[in-house]
């Protein structure tokens, strides 16, 4: 029989330490997430995107090994969320299947809302987010490297980091520049084989009650 074993690690939230999933249902969401993009060759790795659990929290790491040298803006990105700030039921997830649409490249798609208490604090980092974007795209039109690097200090100057903590991307550019922003407000999509959509609900949710479970005891 197959062993089963927690792992416990450290997540920060509400200053507790959350029980973290068994570890073959972390494994098992890695697995899923899991994703490549060939160029037309089908030899060519264009994108690779690797997820993982990290205490209560998805890390998703979206890798583009020949972006820079391709002329585009950036190499890769990191993406954090706190399953504690989604509703991750069964009943609020919106599955769908990409195939024939504009975006099937992504394959299927599992979208939460946010929790309504989170959803008003990361919609404001998003208003301040938008604002300071706005006023460098006037300040720098065609300079995109300095437009960056004022947009890399003033979102770490002028955006509180607790207030989108628990949802937050991480891009990093070919000019060297690295930004830390929010997420998009009101709600997060995962990518994957529309098969594996039902599993990873319900993996998702058992991860979350455990979390929440955890931060209530």
């Amino acid at each position: 029989m197959k062993a089963v074993f927690r792992v416990f690690l450290l997540a920060q939230f509400m200053g507790l330490s959350p029980l973290v999933a068994y570890a073959d249902e972390t494994d098992r969401i890695a697995e899923i997430l899991h994703r490549q993009v060939f160029d037309f060759d089908g030899q060519s790795l264009v994108s690779e995107v690797n997820g993982s659990v990290e205490g209560c929290k998805i890390r998703l790491d979206l890798e583009r090994p020949r972006a820079c040298e391709a002329g585009d803006s950036y190499s890769s990105t990191t993406k954090y969320i706190d399953v504690r700030v989604l509703d991750a039921v069964r009943e609020a997830a919106e599955i769908r299947d990409l195939s024939g649409t504009p975006h099937e490249i992504l394959r299927g798609s599992v979208t939460y809302p946010y929790r309504s208490w989170y959803n008003r604090v990361l919609r404001f980092a998003n208003e301040q987010s938008s604002q300071i974007r706005d006023e460098e795209y006037q300040n720098f039109p065609t300079d995109v490297d300095s437009r960056l690097r004022v947009l890399s200090r003033r979102y770490n100057e002028e955006i509180d980091p607790d207030s989108f903590s628990q949802s937050f991307e991480v891009t990093r550019y070919c000019s060297g520049v690295q930004i830390r922003s929010p997420l998009s407000s009101y709600r997060f999509s995962f990518y994957m084989d529309p098969s594996d959509s039902a599993e990873f609900v319900a993996l998702l949710e058992d991860i979350s009650q455990s979390c929440i479970d955890e931060v209530g005891s």
